[in-house]
């Protein structure tokens, strides 16, 4: 079964992180991205490789009119040279982003790995 074809079953749990929230998830359908405005989402970031179709996600994101970040790591492990510096980057602009208040969802494929090793990182 396709992740559009489910049913509409979107809830996350946000963490208070300075004066924004975080959440983390796995990888959204299409319904569940257009459920996210509805639960405060005012980001998404993407963390999936393109082979993984990171730009479907992307779109829906942006069809929700949700800003979208796109991180793209290839697996789980610990990254090394430009993905290094690539994370380092984002951790800045994520950072900056709690502090204004924003809503960030962080997803990856399954949601555990590289969601965690950045979210980790960012907090």
């Amino acid at each position: 079964m396709d992740h559009t074809e489910r049913p509409v079953n979107f809830t996350c749990h946000w963490v208070a992180i300075g004066n924004g929230r975080l959440t983390l998830w796995h990888r959204p359908g299409a319904r569940a991205v257009a459920a996210m405005k509805l639960f405060g989402c005012d980001c998404v970031l993407t963390l999936q490789a393109a082979r993984e179709h990171a730009d479907l996600i992307g779109q829906w994101v942006a069809e929700a009119g949700i800003e979208w970040l796109w991180l793209p790591l290839e697996n789980g492990k610990p990254p090394q040279a430009e993905a290094a510096a690539s994370i380092l980057a984002a951790l800045h602009r994520l950072s900056q982003m709690l502090d204004d208040g924003r809503s960030i969802l962080i997803h990856c494929w399954p949601g555990f790995h590289r969601t965690r090793m950045v979210a980790y990182a960012l907090l």
